[in-house]
């Protein structure tokens, strides 16, 4: 995620603001893992930051949105070298 995360911030005109603030929200650093790694947070903790009752709904408004900033920042990853296109693919995989 840091390799998405850092294409993202260095090609911040190719994403709308809703996908990049996204990004940065849901996928927080973890500072206790070795190596440290931005991990996606639990959709009862999001729902609490942003005071919302329904998690279910909070997660059908944010995952396009998250699925589209993803692999919009892999293909740009694997345009700029930062990323294999093999690895990019494992995110077109899934849902």
């Amino acid at each position: 995620m840091d390799v998405l995360l850092t294409s993202i911030n260095s090609n911040r005109d190719h994403f709308t603001e809703e996908e990049a603030n996204a990004f940065q929200n849901w996928y927080q650093k973890d500072e206790n893992a070795d190596p440290p790694q931005h991990i996606l947070q639990p959709i009862s903790v999001m729902a609490k930051r942003e005071n919302r009752q329904d998690s279910r709904e909070l997660w059908r408004e944010i995952s396009g949105v998250l699925k589209s900033a993803v692999r919009k920042s892999a293909m740009l990853a694997v345009e700029s070298g930062l990323m294999t296109s093999e690895i990019a693919r494992t995110f077109y995989r899934s849902g």
